[in-house]
This record gives structure tokens, C-alpha cells and sequence, in this order.
């Protein structure tokens, strides 16, 4: 090459023409193989046409678009000039943009841009996440974007470019009359060509998987005309989950992620997402992240691997996906740069991604930040600690759901900010502390469910303030002290068997519950609560400072109630509020600073009666008695009347409320008493009996700790087709939908035992949850439902006021609730000035069902709740009289209510 007449040439291509294939020529990513192209000898299949290629020919034709030559004819050929046939860089009628040709052209952006045939302006690197790229197309200037993580460049990348069929410089399929696929949004115009560069690998992978890289013969693996260019869909992805995916040639991981690629038809333009750090699949090693994450599809670390997120990473979600932790997370960030779980859509929402969901034991999120998922954390039967974190707009924030056992450790959800979610803090089955939160604009900032003492949670310190509930409690036990709960529609919400407590010693209560629009507390069914000498303030409440809807009554001397006296009318049902304190002693209650304890008052004690008593003297004054003992903390004498409740009462529901506080008397006698032992006896000596399904209930949670998963489900299938109880049957198929979907993760079954949940009990909170989590409903379904249920889920919570009560013009009862219901429906009525109010249910006999209210209100407007659960279907009449105070004139109203169980 150094002597004459070589040396005025820079290369010398020599081409050889052998035997060649009928079929072929220059493939379509032209592979480059240590600086060489790999052609493959052409010889036309019009082999009776005179315009047939010789060998040579076709190897110094497919040369010709190695070194830019487009095809010469651009129409067929009939109307063209016979020279361009007979031109070497023609091919008869298979020319020009009317057939297929070879095309795109042979020279790929890497080797274009290795020999500085591009300008340096039309050379974009990309070395960041870019979520909106859009990409031009120029034939006479094209612009190439090189996608490298590494700064300093690496030699395993990708190249973007947009190419369309002008002249040679385009990609289409052989059929001219080929319209892509049947969402194909760019049919055989072109489109996104994405270049996967190696060191001996330059690749043009296709929209609808390109078979180059699956076949060794050369002569198929150029077979590949028909295939076409990002995107065959819109919004097509391309990860390494996708067909065709974007993973190395030897099958590694390529980490990039090109997502949402869309084709704009006007503008003959394609934008994107592009990550340079994608990940999904497994972690199967102990792996830190320590840069900004995207995540394409479900990732999950495996048993025993732990992953480490460095403070002010950023994970991304696609939509639908979520975050496995089969061995543990460790996510530690600071306060100046916590590490945030995110959506990945522009602009997010709740539900966007599903959210992190813990299996195994140990993981650790400290100053994160997680929004936009169905659920943020949610635990299932691990102890993971969440601590200095901020949840927003989720649909449950945090979900924890374990199974009791003997030595079950203990769980915190400490100074953390929730925010805008359905339901901030969701605890089933579990014990640990909530404590030191901000909770606001939840529709529910925390529900238990499910705990067996009050010492199982404590809930302290924290301030929980505009959200429809703040505390709700379902069969649950729980201590609160020095909680700030206002300005919400209820401050406290308890049921079932829930026993809530303000208090373990004198005065250490200090909640300060305020500015609630309908109601401070609430009790219903058989829950129970103790607040006496709680020293807590609570008053200035809409309609109620305290609702108690059981049959028992609630000790709440010793709390300051917002005057002197306290206004008789805030309280309703049973409730002991005499000797009561003087002046707030929280120090956190605007009005009040003095931190002295007044003098006890000795007026008769107050009881205001709301509803018949349905429960035997004997029982109420055996149970009263040992609820007695049991706060003065004489529990040997209260385990011993509880247990006498147990056993001769097993079928009403006081004694389901003895079981559990028989079962806390005997562990503050003596640690080591074993629940579980007594569980399981209660179980089979009653069985058939309130007290035996109820004590079964508990025992699946010790069974599902010990891993003994068939018995459980057992259980629950006994229970839930053979008890008559409505709440007995709804949570023994809630835990068969926590065992089967969320443990065994069968999400087959999970959608049949959802189902029936519905089929069986109706729409509750449970139901909303389920069906949010198994993608059966959205965020704005789950809130029409909520609505149906009312409870202030959905309700958005007043400003700060002493002044509650806006005066209604007229009187009014209002359509009732919803309307059918099963079991709860509301009742609104308004009053505008103060009135006599009587509201009576009757049956279409004209008998009198239940009555609601017979007392003097105020002017104002008024909720009250009926419940049906003790009535058949069928239509009521619901008749309200109104009589005024001023003028003694009546107002009287009717409604049908329909209730279908």
C-alpha cells in the first residue's frame, strides 16, 4: 500500500464473487466485525429477467450502499429510463421506495460517526435520565443520540436515531401495500432505530423482535426485511423485560430502558423516556444502589440478599409495578437527602405503582419519602421498622398485617409525615408503636384492626388534624396518650370488640381532642373505653364531644370538657364525665395554660340514655365490676369474673369482650402465660358459640405464624361457611385473602375469595381495600364507594372555630344514606331554630321498630345513624317530628328506607 500506484489510495476494498444464495444482500444492521462489513452476495430472484445481477454484481451492488449509493429507478418499470435498470445500483422493479430495495442503509450511525462523517452538532450524549426526548427527522442533516451512563464513555451503549424512507435512507417491509401492524402507528413510513453497540457487536434492534441475533446461519440471519421500527404500538416500551428486550448480546442485564415511545404522524417525529439506570427481575446478591433507579418491571430481592439505597437516591416506578423484599431493604437516607420511591409518569397519582411489600424480617427505611402507590409499605408477617419517613398520596400509606405470637417482636412507624392518603396507617394483627407522627388530609389517618390488649399499640405523640377519621379502631386495643386529634369529622372512631384506653397511670392521658366537626369519640357496638382521669381535654367538637352507641358505660371522669360545667348536650349514651377537670392541663389546648389539677366536683353523676339496654342486668353488672378491678389494676379478682362471663355466657358478645380482657388480667399476673394454649381451648369447648368462632379467628393468626398455613385456611373455611354471624364470616374470609393473595401470593384465588367477600358481606372498607389492591377498582371508584359507607371517610375536615353550627332556613329531614343499605344507613336532618325532635323506624305494619331520637336539639343541622343489623330486609318507614320550641308549631316528614342484607 506504500508503493505506487497503491499508495494514492487510502483503502482498497477487493471483493470476491463465489457461489452466492438466490436471496440476501446487505442486512439491515449491517454487522460490524472489527472495523469489516459483513455482505452477503445478491443474486436477483427475477432469475428469467434479463436484469438478473451476475455474482459480482450483486456483491458490487450491496458495496455500493456501503459506500452511500442509493438506488437509481423511483418508479416502475414501465414508466422508467431502461438505463437505471441496467445501472449497477439498480434491481429492476424492486427499486425505490415503491419495494423494498436494501434498505435502511448499511452504514450505521457508529461507523458514521467513528469516521467523522457527522457534524458534532448533530451528536446529542446522553449520560441522564430524559423524560421527555423528542427526535427530528433531517435526511440531509440526521441527528444521533448516543446513550451512555458513563461519562468518560464505555464501550457497551446504544444509539437513537429517527429514520424515515426517503431515498435509500429508510427502513420498510417487502409489501409496498404493508400498513404495519393493526396498532402499528407508523406503518411503513419508518421510525425510532435503536443501535445496541459493542466492542465486535453493532446490532439494529426492530420494534416486533428482530431474529438476527437468534440464528448462526448467515444467510437467515439477514432475513429479517419485514420487521419494523419502534413503535409497532404506541407507547411501546423497550427493557429488559419487553419482547424484544434490550439485554446484551450474551444475555447480561443492559440496564437502559427506552420507555413510552411514541410516533407523531403530523410531524414525522418520536419521543420517549430514556433510564440509564433501569433495573427489574431478580437481586440475587447483596447489591447497593447508590444512583438514581428506574424500575421497568416487579423487582425482588431475594431470600437472604440484602439491598442498600444510598441517602438522595431516587427510585422510579413504571406503572403497575412493585418492589419484592424477600430478604431486606435497607434504605437509610438523611434529612437533607432522603431517598424517594416514586411514580414514574410525569405527571403521577395515587395508585400509579403498587408499592413496597415486605416478606422477610430486618428491612429498615429510615428518612424516605414514598408517594404515588396502591400501598407504600406494607408488611406481611415481618418486623420492619419505619422511621423519619414521609408518605403521601397513596392509597394506604402503611399497611401491617402480622400474625400474633408468644414472641412476636415489636414494630414502630415513628416520626413520619403522612399525608393526602386513603388511610394513613393500617395495623392488623400486629403490636408496636405509632408514635411522633404528623398525619394530615387523610381520609383515615390510622386503623386497627384486630389487636388483642390496649398495651398492644400504642399510639403517642401524635398530631393528627383534617381527615375525615382520625383514630378508627375494629376490634382492636390500643393506648393513646398526648395526641393532638382535631379538626377532622371524627376524632375517634371505635367498634366492635375495640377497648381504647387514654391512660396507664394518673393524669397521663393529655390528649387534646378538639375542633372535630361531627364528633370527638365515638363508641359502637360492644367497644369499650376507658379515659378515666386521662386529664385530657376534649371539647369545642361539632355534635359531640362524646357518642357512646353500647351498652356499657364509659368512665371518663377527670378530663376537661371545654367549660363549668360541661354542656350536658355534647355527650350522648352512657358517660360518666362527673368529677371532671376545671381547665385544660395539656398545655397544647389554646384556651387553657394552667397546669394544675381542679378540685373534684361532686354533682350526681351524668348518664344520658340514646337506645335500649340489649343486655342482660346480671351480665352489664358482672362485667361493669371486673372493667372496674381491672382499671385498678386488682386483676386476679377481674381475670376471675371475666372468666365466669366466658363460660356461662359463651354466645353473647360480652363474652367475647371478658376472653380478651380475661387474656390481659392473666398477663399482667404472669408474663409467661400462653395465649395460644388458651386460644385453641376456647376454639374447640365452643365451637358452635360466639366465643369459640371468635377465639378461632385469633388462633389463625398464631397458626400463620407458625407457618401451619393448612390449618389456618381450614379454620377459615369452617368459619366462613358455617358461622351465622355477618362479622364472623367477613373477617374469616379477609384472612383467607390475606393468607392465599398475600402470603401464597395465588392471585387467582385472591380475585374468587374477593368475590365472595362481596357476594357474602357487601361493601366495606375491606372490600374497597381489596379490590384497589387486586387492580379491580381505581382511586376515584374506591371514593364513590367510600362515600356509600359515609363514616366521614370522605368528607373534608372545617377550620379551626369555636362556632360549629351554621343555622339551617327551614326544617328538613333528608334522604337517608345510602339508600338501599345493609346494616348502616345516615340520617340528616335540620332545625332552624331549637326543636323538639322525635325520628322513629316502623315496619309496614305500622309497628315501631327502633327509635332514633327523642330529645330537644338546637338550631342546626344533625347526623344520626341507624343500624339495621338486628332487623330482616325489607322497607321501613322513617318518620321524623319536629316541634319548635319558639313557636310550638310541628313539622313532620316521612321516608322508605330500604334495607337488603
Amino acid at each position: 500500500m506504500d508503493n505506487p500506484p497503491y499508495d494514492e489510495y487510502d483503502k482498497i476494498a477487493i471483493i470476491y464473487a463465489g457461489e452466492t444464495f438466490y436471496g440476501g444482500g446487505l442486512s439491515p444492521h449491517a454487522r460490524y466485525l472489527n472495523d469489516r462489513y459483513y455482505i452477503i452476495g445478491e443474486r436477483h430472484q427475477r432469475l428469467n429477467s434479463g436484469w438478473g445481477f451476475t455474482h459480482i454484481g450483486g456483491h458490487c451492488h450491496e458495496f455500493g450502499h456501503c459506500l452511500g449509493l442509493p438506488h437509481l429507478a423511483d418508479g416502475s418499470y414501465e414508466n422508467a429510463n431502461e438505463v437505471d435498470y441496467y445501472a449497477l445500483m439498480e434491481v429492476g422493479d424492486m427499486c425505490g421506495p415503491e419495494k423494498n430495495g436494501a434498505c435502511p442503509s448499511g452504514i450505521n450511525p457508529f461507523y458514521k460517526i467513528s469516521n467523522g462523517w457527522v457534524s458534532a452538532e448533530n451528536i446529542h450524549y446522553i449520560s441522564k435520565n430524559v423524560k421527555n426526548l423528542t427526535i427530528f427527522y433531517n435526511y440531509l442533516s440526521p441527528h444521533y443520540y448516543v446513550i451512555d451512563r458513563s461519562l468518560s464513555g464505555s464501550n457497551k451503549f446504544f444509539i437513537l436515531e429517527n429514520r424515515l424512507r426517503d431515498g435509500f435512507d429508510y427502513y420498510t417491509p417487502n409489501d409496498p401495500n404493508y400498513q404495519g401492524e393493526p396498532d402499528d402507528p407508523n406503518g411503513n413510513q419508518g421510525g425510532l432505530l435503536v443501535w445496541r453497540v459493542e466492542p465486535t457487536w453493532i446490532h439494529l434492534i426492530l420494534a416486533d423482535d428482530e431474529i438476527s441475533d437468534r440464528y448462526w446461519d448467515p444467510e437467515w440471519e439477514n432475513r429479517s426485511y419485514s420487521r419494523d421500527p419502534f413503535p409497532i404500538f404506541q407507547r411501546q416500551d423497550l427493557n429488559g423485560s419487553t419482547v424484544p428486550n434490550n439485554d446484551f448480546r450474551n444475555g447480561s442485564e443492559s440496564h437502559y430502558a427506552f420507555q413510552n415511545i411514541v410516533w407523531d404522524n403530523n410531524n414525522k417525529t418520536v419521543s420517549l423516556e430514556v433510564y440509564i439506570n433501569a433495573s427489574g427481575g431478580e437481586i440475587s446478591e447483596n447489591t447497593t444502589w447508590e444512583k438514581d433507579v428506574f424500575i421497568y418491571d416487579d423487582i425482588t430481592i431475594d431470600m437472604d440478599v440484602t439491598l442498600t439505597i444510598g441517602s438522595g437516591v431516587r427510585v422510579e416506578f413504571a406503572p403497575g409495578t412493585k418492589m419484592i423484599v424477600n430478604g431486606q431493604l435497607v434504605a437509610q437516607g438523611t434529612s437533607n437527602e432522603p431517598i424517594i420511591f416514586t411514580s414514574s409518569k410525569p405527571n403521577p397519582s395515587p395508585g400509579d405503582w403498587k408499592g413496597i411489600r415486605i416478606y422477610g424480617d430486618g428491612s429498615k427505611l429510615r428518612y424516605c419519602e414514598i408517594k404515588y402507590a396502591v400501598t407504600g409499605v406494607r408488611n406481611f408477617k415481618t418486623v420492619s421498622n419505619i422511621m423519619n419517613s414521609k408518605i403521601t398520596d397513596c392509597h394506604y400509606g402503611v399497611f401491617i398485617y402480622y400474625m400474633y405470637s408468644n414472641n412476636h417482636d415489636w414494630q414502630y412507624v415513628d416520626n413520619c409525615q403522612f399525608y393526602d392518603n386513603l388511610i394513613g396507617i393500617f395495623y392488623i394483627r400486629n403490636r408496636g408503636s405509632i408514635g411522633g407522627n404528623i398525619m394530615e388530609n387523610n381520609s383515615t389517618a390510622v386503623r386497627v384492626y384486630w389487636t388483642l390488649y390496649p398495651e398492644d399499640v400504642s399510639i403517642y405523640h401524635n398530631i393528627i388534624r383534617n381527615c375525615g377519621i382520625g383514630l378508627s379502631f375494629d376490634d382492636a386495643g390500643a393506648m393513646i396518650q398526648w395526641c393532638d386529634i382535631y379538626n377532622n369529622t371524627w376524632g375517634i372512631f371505635a367498634g366492635s370488640y375495640s377497648d381504647i384506653w387514654f391512660r396507664e397511670d394518673n393524669y397521663d392521658g393529655k390528649n387534646v381532642i378538639v375542633y372535630n366537626s361531627y364528633c370527638g369519640i365515638r363508641l359502637e357496638d360492644e367497644a369499650t373505653a376507658n379515659l378515666y382521669r386521662s386529664g385530657s381535654t376534649i371539647c369545642s367538637n361539632g355534635t359531640w364531644n362524646l357518642s357512646n352507641w353500647t351498652d356499657w358505660t364509659v368512665n371518663a371522669r377527670y378530663n376537661y370538657w371545654g367549660s363549668v360545667p360541661p354542656d350536658p348536650d355534647k355527650f350522648e349514651g352512657d358517660v360518666y364525665y362527673v368529677p371532671y377537670l376545671y381547665r385544660d392541663i395539656t398545655g397544647r389546648y389554646p384556651p387553657g395554660l394552667v397546669k394544675e389539677i381542679a378540685k373534684d366536683i361532686t354533682d350526681d353523676i351524668n348518664s344520658f340514655e340514646n337506645k335500649n339496654i340489649s343486655v342482660d342486668a346480671n351480665i352489664k353488672s358482672l362485667f361493669e365490676r371486673a372493667k372496674n378491678f381491672e382499671m385498678e389494676k386488682r386483676y386476679e379478682e377481674a381475670a376471675d369474673i371475666f372468666y365466669k362471663i366466658m363460660d356461662r355466657y359463651p354466645d353473647n358478645p360480652v363474652s367475647v369482650l371478658s376472653w380478651k380482657k380475661y387474656m390481659r388480667c392473666k398477663n399482667k399476673i404472669d408474663s409467661s402465660f400462653n395465649e395460644k394454649d388458651l386460644l385453641r381451648d376456647i376454639s374447640e369447648k365452643y365451637r358452635d358459640k360466639l366465643l369459640g368462632q371468635e377465639a378461632s379467628l385469633y388462633l389463625i393468626g398464631y397458626l400463620i405464624s407458625d407457618k401451619n398455613y393448612d390449618k389456618a385456611i381450614s379454620i377459615c373455611e369452617y368459619l366462613k361457611e358455617n358461622s351465622n354471624n355477618l362479622k364472623i364470616v367477613r373477617h374469616a374470609l379477609y384472612d383467607l385473602w390475606m393468607i392465599k393473595y398475600g402470603l401464597m401470593r395465588d392471585n387467582k384465588e385472591g380475585h374468587l375469595i374477593t368475590d365472595e367477600y362481596e357476594d357474602k358481606c357487601g361493601v366495606d372498607i375491606d372490600l374497597i381495600y381489596m379490590r384497589l389492591e387486586m387492580g379491580d377498582i381505581d382511586i376515584k371508584k374506591a371514593k364513590e364507594m367510600l362515600k356509600m359507607l359515609d363514616k366521614g371517610l370522605y368528607k373534608e375536615a372545617p377550620q379551626p372555630s369555636e362556632n360549629f353550627v351554621v343555622i339551617p332556613d327551614s326544617y328538613e329531614l333528608k334522604e337517608n344514606y345510602p339508600n338501599p343499605f345493609n346494616v348502616m344507613t345516615n340520617i340528616e336532618f335540620c332545625l332552624p331554630e331549637e326543636s323538639r325532635v322525635r325520628i322513629m323506624v316502623y315496619d309496614l305494619r305500622g309497628r315501631l321498630i327502633e327509635k332514633i331520637a327523642d330529645r330537644d336539639y338546637k338550631a342546626g343541622s344533625y347526623r344520626l345513624i341507624f343500624t339495621g343489623k338486628n332487623y330482616s330486609s325489607g322497607i321501613y318507614i322513617l318518620r321524623a317530628e319536629m316541634i319548635s320550641k319558639e313557636d310550638n308549631s310541628r313539622h313532620v316528614f316521612t321516608r322508605k328506607i330500604v334495607l337488603l342484607k
